[in-house]
Order: C-alpha cells, then sequence, then structure tokens
C-alpha cells in the first residue's frame, strides 16, 4: 500500500473513532484535535517512513493513548513524579 493511499484514510472521524468514546467535558477538544492531526500527520508518514498499514496502525494507537484519544497535545503530569527515582 503507497503512502498516498494511506495518508487519504486518515480523517478526523477515523482518529475519533480509533480514540473512542471520551466524557462529555472532553468532547470539544477531541472534535478540535483530530482535524489539526489529520491535516499535519500526512508529510510526516513520508519523512518518518510510516509507509505500511501496521506502522501506521502502531502510530496512531500509541498516538490515541498519548493524547487522551486525541484530546490533548500536552502532558498532563509534569514529570515531577520521575525526578530522583533511581529505578528507572
Amino acid at each position: 500500500m503507497s503512502t498516498n493511499t494511506l495518508t487519504s484514510i486518515i480523517t478526523p472521524q477515523l482518529l475519533i473513532a480509533i480514540g473512542g468514546a471520551v466524557p462529555t467535558g472532553k468532547r470539544i477538544a477531541q472534535a478540535i484535535r483530530p482535524t489539526t492531526l489529520a491535516e499535519k500527520l500526512p508529510p510526516l508518514l513520508d519523512r518518518f517512513e510510516i509507509n505500511r498499514p501496521l506502522r501506521l496502525a502502531h502510530l496512531l494507537a500509541q498516538l490515541a493513548h498519548e493524547s487522551d484519544a486525541f484530546c490533548t497535545f500536552e502532558e498532563y503530569a509534569s514529570g515531577a513524579a520521575y525526578e530522583g527515582r533511581i529505578d528507572l
């Protein structure tokens, strides 16, 4: 499958479906961020060789997880909980 074919399937609706249901308070955020991501992601697929369906599936799953179902582009935690930990 070519990268062009892969990029053509990336729509805000697809990203929302991948992210799944969110609480009412996050629905506005989930409506906005997938639109931005659907616009910005396609050129990056070529650049980082996300050129097969499995790679795209892994990327989108990780993005959905890290962005709280595409509701945020910012980290919720400060990272302070990890400071000074010797087990990491």
